[in-house]
């Protein structure tokens, strides 16, 4: 074998490692889930959380609750939802109430706000994951707002981020393109100090989000209102995610078998010299 020959079959390998590398990333989302909508948190001290507590006390009863479009087709399987409680005091046992409907259009004063029910699920403790996402910077710290009486109730400065992965069998599909809502209520009633509040998004995305009271954790409010914080149009950051499309999942497997097949036949080749 010429030394040229030589040269470039050892070549081949990682040339060959690079092209599959780079068509893997080309769609590593396949690889894991796959988001059907995203809204960042706010991480400065501009951001706000919004109180989204049930409390044994209705002044902190309070359900929030955002739109969202459906970009990506697939059922909801994972929602991630990014929030601080007052004062950085955590509830230990905290349960989660999160819920999807429909969207109902503004008209004249009223403004848009959930509809129809479309999936609820509750999240006992255990069944979520919380994860320290991060602090607000320069040792600064966000505000905790109150909607029904428009005042800061206190500061935080940490961010967490919940992970929510519905229970198999319970998972919702939904149509591309089309607006819907996800409201989310943590139940603090254990604690006689924590509250939890949804962090505000440095995205806006079409209407408001909205608040409301309700009578019991987890029902939805019988009155919504815009969320409209000093004067400003406020969003919440959320995620909610899909598995991947079958044909993706099988291009990737194609891609990485590929790979190896193309690999072991320059090994082989060389082998054989």
């Amino acid at each position: 074998m010429s030394r040229r020959t030589q040269s470039r079959i050892q070549f081949a390998v990682p040339l060959t490692t690079v092209l599959v590398a780079g068509l893997i990333g080309s769609i590593a989302p396949a690889l894991g889930d796959v988001s059907k909508w995203t809204q960042p948190p706010d991480t400065s001290a501009d951001g706000y959380d919004v109180l989204a507590s049930w409390k044994l006390d209705p002044v902190y009863n309070k359900v929030v609750a955002d739109d969202f479009r459906c970009d990506q087709s697939g059922p909801i399987t994972d929602i991630h939802v990014w929030g601080s409680w007052l004062f950085d005091q955590i509830a230990p046992n905290t349960s989660f109430h999160l819920s999807i409907h429909q969207d109902v259009p503004a008209q004249g004063q009223t403004p848009s706000h959930p509809g129809a029910l479309i999936g609820s699920w509750d999240f006992a403790p255990g069944s979520y994951t919380e994860i320290f996402y991060a602090n607000v910077p320069d040792g600064g710290h966000e505000m905790f707002y109150n909607p029904n009486n428009g005042q800061n109730i206190g500061t935080d400065t940490k961010i967490y981020q919940y992970n929510f992965t519905i229970p198999e069998g319970q998972t919702i599909n939904q149509e591309y393109g089309t607006i819907y809502w996800l409201d989310v209520q943590a139940n603090v009633s254990g604690d006689t100090t924590s509250l939890f509040g949804w962090k505000t998004s440095i995205q806006h995305f079409q209407d408001d989000a909205a608040y409301g009271d309700n009578q019991a954790f987890g029902q939805a409010p019988s009155t919504w209102n815009e969320l409209v914080i000093a004067g400003n149009s406020k969003d919440m950051a959320f995620e909610i995610t899909t598995v991947p499309e079958p044909h993706l999942c099988a291009l990737m497997t194609a891609l990485v078998l590929a790979g190896f097949a193309i690999r072991r036949r320059c090994a082989l080749r060389r082998s054989g010299s």
